[in-house]
């Protein structure tokens, strides 16, 4: 679904490169009220550099072995995959896209984030997670909670359809666990998608991250819904946000947020 409608008051003249569709997702669990908090700031980016924003809210794999029944929360890590398949069918529209998980935010409101991509070779660019590949530019060892897609490139559906393939052999054989980034990085490895990653050192990296901030949980929060670790990773976003709506005045001013906690 698209986000709200926003006041008109706030314009910019800013001049983009191309056209971004950003989008970010959640359940309907706790994750829904950390949504609340970074989804109204990667708008308010959005608003200012005239791109569009979206949300998908929900299970988008919910397949016949779930016997009608809704699946546990982490399975709305693949609705990236149903997201990027979208924007595929709109790729006439967009040429990028943006897919943000739900802990992460726009903060680099200055930075044109299709300036991220260096050229048209490039198919995904996301933040590098091994340290001993700091000189490495292209592989699969990447964090995809903040990805960045070319939809032009003509590898993307390749990599998108055996990211998806992937997912349901997983969910089928009841084995799924919240493992989306395992997934694509198979994809990557398995079906030629490696030379056309772009690995980046700065620009997504977590919380210390650049252009793009994404709060993950710390390496010894194994509970990815403990109501304690989430709050904590709220506080940091809040303090995020207020930072980033203090350096422009009137920047965040009217933009509509959903009660996504709520619906």
């Amino acid at each position: 679904k698209e986000e709200g409608k926003d006041k008109p008051s706030y314009t910019s003249d800013v001049k983009k490169e191309k056209n971004i569709l950003f989008a970010s997702y959640a359940g309907f669990d706790k994750y829904a009220s950390m949504l609340e908090m970074t989804a109204p700031v990667s708008k308010t980016y959005a608003r200012k550099w005239k791109q569009d924003f979206v949300v998908l809210q929900g299970t988008a794999y919910i397949q016949p072995i779930d016997g009608g029944c809704a699946p546990d929360g982490r399975r709305a890590t693949l609705n990236k995959i149903a997201i990027l398949d979208m924007a595929l069918k709109k790729k006439d529209k967009y040429d990028y896209l943006l897919l943000l998980d739900t802990d992460a935010m726009v903060y680099d409101f200055d930075r044109d984030i299709s300036t991220i991509i260096p050229d048209d070779s490039i198919m995904l660019a996301a933040h590098r997670v091994q340290e001993n590949e700091q000189s490495i530019v292209h592989t699969a060892n990447i964090n995809n909670g903040v990805t960045l897609w070319n939809l032009q490139h003509e590898m993307t559906p390749k990599i998108v359809q055996s990211w998806h393939r992937r997912a349901i052999k997983t969910i089928n054989a009841r084995e799924y666990r919240g493992e989306d980034q395992v997934l694509l990085q198979q994809a990557l490895v398995q079906d030629g998608g490696v030379p056309y990653v772009y690995a980046l050192p700065n620009e997504f990296a977590y919380g210390h991250a650049t252009v793009v901030k994404h709060f993950i949980r710390r390496r010894g929060h194994k509970d990815w819904k403990d109501p304690n670790i989430l709050d904590d990773r709220e506080l940091m976003i809040e303090k995020a946000a207020t930072e980033v709506c203090g350096k422009e005045p009137g920047v965040c001013i009217g933009i509509n947020r959903v009660p996504y906690a709520s619906l």
